[in-house]
């Protein structure tokens, strides 16, 4: 509430200038003073992300196979994300939250494909398997897409140059509302079983 009512006189207030590579935002720090707890505004530097590449592992074969897969003219939409269920392989190993890859119609929202990836051993390689999931589960449907649409730019980057060659350009959008849409009504449903 003391923010809000501040920003609404200043708005500069939640954008303070950034400082070479590192952008800067508010903080509101809690300190105690005799025996009360006082709220003073800090405003921090958070590194730029680390960028690195991620090495891909691709089936040749199953490329090249889907280089002769028929061109559709609709775009879909692709996403991977957590899922907060967790799963547990062995009953001794701990369990670990599993990601979702899912491939929507762009224009009628209808899912085309799904799978599920572990993020063991390192994200990375979890990263690393996604453009062959994608091919095989391009192939499984038969198709190769107009376009492709992201909205991370981790999917975006694995994706784009292998897509590329195959003249199927991929783009990240600030939001995809059919696999949005789909995945507000899996939570839904894991939600209404899991709870």
């Amino acid at each position: 509430l003391d923010v809000a009512s501040r920003f609404e006189e200043d708005e500069s207030l939640l954008y303070p200038d950034d400082v070479g590579n590192d952008e800067m935002y508010l903080l509101r720090v809690p300190s105690e003073q005799d025996g009360e707890i006082i709220w003073r505004d800090e405003i921090t530097p958070i590194p730029a992300p680390i960028i690195h590449n991620i090495s891909i592992d691709i089936d040749i074969a199953a490329y090249e196979t889907l280089q002769d897969v028929p061109r559709v003219g609709n775009s879909v939409e692709i996403d991977l994300f957590m899922l907060m269920s967790p799963v547990e392989e062995k009953w001794s190993k701990r369990p670990y939250f599993p990601f979702a890859l899912l491939i929507v119609d762009a224009d009628s929202g209808m899912i085309l494909s799904h799978d599920l990836l572990s993020p063991l051993p390192s994200l990375d390689d979890m990263y690393r398997k996604v453009p062959q999931k994608v091919i095989d589960l391009l192939l499984s449907n038969n198709m190769l897409p107009y376009e492709i649409h992201t909205q991370t730019p981790v999917v975006t980057a694995v994706l784009s140059s292998l897509f590329k060659e195959l003249d199927t350009p991929v783009m990240e959008r600030p939001s995809l509302p059919m696999v949005n849409e789909a995945k507000a009504s899996m939570f839904k449903h894991l939600g209404r079983d899991f709870s």
